[in-house]
């Protein structure tokens, strides 16, 4: 099912997502990934690694807020994050929230994943998902930006949520084309 502003996801979402990250070719303000477990999804058709470069190539900030990881497979994905400039990472214990945004320059091009998929690999080849993608058009753009400050203003500055590491280059200004 798909409205003007959103679609109903079930196969595949994180992938979905993923795919229209890494396909966008409109200039991008940030990325957003907010997921209590954080894999490097290697073996599916995009990765945190290829994302990761994605974001350096455009000089773009990637904005990650997860649990400490407990697991091999997420302490994995922590040290691919670690070792990006553009990467920000924080650590909240309580996180339970799954939710995923790219903000663009031009509003009507931002999109967001909201729904029950971690960041896995497990998420894309075994569980049963769903999700709702929402496209900054019309009423889709306010609820863009109401994640935006859910994601960017409020969570990621709770006391409980820990600052593990810094963006470590200054990031590049968009003037438009």
């Amino acid at each position: 099912m798909q409205i003007d502003y959103v679609e109903i996801v079930t196969d595949k979402p994180i992938q979905k997502f993923l795919l229209k990250f890494y396909l966008t070719d409109y200039p991008m303000e940030n990325l957003v990934l907010i997921s209590p477990f954080i894999g490097n999804l290697e073996g599916n058709r995009i990765t945190l690694d290829s994302v990761c470069k994605k974001a350096a190539t455009r000089k773009m900030p990637i904005y990650v807020i997860t649990r400490t990881p407990e697991e091999k497979y997420q302490e994995d994905a922590i040290n691919t994050l670690i070792n990006y400039d553009y990467v920000e990472l924080r650590f909240n214990e309580s996180l339970h929230a799954k939710l995923y945004f790219c903000l663009c320059y031009d509003e009507s091009k931002s999109f967001a994943l909201l729904g029950s998929a971690n960041l896995t690999r497990n998420s894309i080849e075994q569980n049963i998902e769903i999700a709702m993608m929402i496209y900054g058009k019309g009423p889709g753009r306010e609820l863009l930006k109401e994640f935006s400050r859910w994601g960017l203003e409020r969570l990621r500055t709770l006391n409980e949520t820990k600052l593990i590491k810094k963006i470590k280059v200054q990031r590049r200004q968009y003037y438009g084309l």
